[in-house]
């Protein structure tokens, strides 16, 4: 998590580090995975997503479609 920290934010960096060692807690004192999910969702929503949308964003003019997968299917068969 340190490699991401300035994209995180220092907030958002103690954040996620706080959920993980409360998830690892929890994993040495039952054994259980379970509170890996909020560090996880907590990830993807505050860090992987957003960069995902920045890096569409920034390549904007290079997406000829966008949709669900019927869409797409619907796409390339008008085409091709």
């Amino acid at each position: 998590m340190q490699r991401i920290k300035r994209r995180l934010g220092d907030q958002r960096h103690r954040d996620v580090s706080a959920i993980f060692e409360d998830a690892l807690k929890e994993q040495k004192r039952n054994g259980s995975y379970e509170k890996y999910r909020d560090w996880v969702t907590y990830l993807l929503s505050e860090y992987y997503d957003p960069m995902y949308d920045y890096q569409i964003q920034k390549r904007a003019n290079l997406v000829a479609f966008r949709g669900d997968a019927k869409g797409v299917h619907e796409y390339i068969k008008s085409v091709t």
